[in-house]
């Protein structure tokens, strides 16, 4: 069950004056690395002894996709390497505001491909290699913006019924967002379709199925809203949770279909005009959210199925 907090604003972390997240450059994964110096002492006809002496080298590589005509722009990379540039230890901030030492940039790797017109890249893969300086942070943290509480599922000790009406109203919401940018996204590629483009009108179809499918998962959850009206009891939430967590299955499915037709387009992207591209990427990003949602709602659903069978 999700009784977390959510961030005011999407920011992953932050290193120096560089913020990661969905606006700027957003990692897909974050690699730590700590290790403990043992080294060996020779000794005489004998197996070499080990000596403790302390902690080693503490890294983290963070490995991400850009796509600069989606999100953020150029110069993202730029920025870490001015960073990197300034020779100093810099402050690594988490997204909930908690400092995590002093850092210092190793190394930047880049990698293009998918060029528009004049050599622009696309699709933009990068590797970011940080060593710590210092546990300790000098000089002043940056803050956040202030993490508030979302509108989420209550506490495990709330009512059944007030349970699965705060997920099923969540998921409404997201899967309305979706819905929205997934057909405009679908609007867009189908004023692209031509008869030597089959790939286009493959990308439309999943970006229908995307847009279709938030749609359905909307009404679900407005459906499982309006059967708890007035209901006291927790046998028609446990049987209404029971329902979406299924809904929620089957929607997940369709949307990781509509995700791989969607991530296979992308490749097709290098000689595709920005408006289609740039439709292809927010279709992918549409894809992405409907799978989470569903996966959100499926772990609440069961959790309060769980927590309130004997």
């Amino acid at each position: 069950m999700s009784l977390g907090y959510a961030l005011a604003q999407p920011v992953m972390m932050q290193l120096g004056s560089f913020q990661f997240g969905v606006s700027t450059a957003a990692y897909q994964g974050l690699q730590r690395s700590d290790e403990w110096r043992w080294p060996d002492l020779a000794r005489f006809g004998q197996a070499p002894a080990l000596q403790y002496t302390g902690p080693g080298t503490t890294t983290i590589t963070l490995d991400g996709i850009l796509y600069p005509e989606w999100r953020g722009g150029l110069g993202q990379l730029d920025a870490m390497r001015a960073e990197a540039g300034k020779g100093k230890p810099l402050v690594l901030v988490d997204g909930r505001g908690q400092a995590l030492g002093m850092w210092v940039i190793e190394r930047v790797d880049e990698s293009q491909s998918i060029f528009a017109a004049g050599g622009v890249a696309r699709r933009v893969e990068f590797t970011l290699q940080l060593k710590r300086f210092s546990a300790r942070v000098a000089g002043p943290v940056p803050r956040l913006p202030p993490l508030p509480k979302p509108a989420s599922t209550p506490a495990a000790g709330a009512d059944a019924v007030a349970q699965v009406r705060a997920a099923a109203a969540n998921t409404a919401t997201s899967a309305g967002s979706v819905a929205g940018t997934a057909t405009g996204a679908w609007q867009s590629l189908q004023r692209a379709v031509s008869p030597a483009a089959a790939w286009i009108k493959e990308a439309a179809g999943a970006a229908q199925r995307v847009a279709e499918t938030a749609g359905r998962l909307q009404g679900e959850a407005r459906d499982a809203i309006e059967a708890l009206q007035g209901v006291p009891g927790t046998g028609r939430a446990l049987d209404t949770a029971r329902r979406l967590v299924d809904r929620a299955g089957r929607f997940r499915a369709r949307a990781s279909s509509a995700s791989d037709i969607l991530q296979r387009s992308v490749r097709h992207l290098d000689d595709t005009p920005t408006e289609a591209a740039a439709a292809v990427l927010s279709a992918l990003a549409s894809s992405n959210r409907l799978s989470a949602t569903c996966r959100q709602l499926e772990r609440d659903a069961a959790s309060i199925i769980e927590g309130k069978q004997p």
